[in-house]
């Protein structure tokens, strides 16, 4: 099976966050996986995640 490259979980509740790593880490499903605790903190981690592949390459 392919793997999803990075998977961002964005929810309030530690107990889902902690379940939701246990379920994605069993099935090996994605090479990254990132969690947000709220809005800011999944958007912050979107804009890091995206700034590099943002900027152009020098010719």
């Amino acid at each position: 099976m392919h793997k999803l490259p990075c998977v961002l979980l964005v929810d309030d509740d530690d107990t889902t966050n902690y379940l939701n790593k246990l379920l994605f880490s069993r099935l090996d499903v994605t090479e990254t996986l990132l969690v947000a605790l709220n809005g800011q903190d999944a958007l912050d981690q979107l804009q890091a995640c995206a700034a590099p592949a943002a900027r152009p390459s020098p010719a």
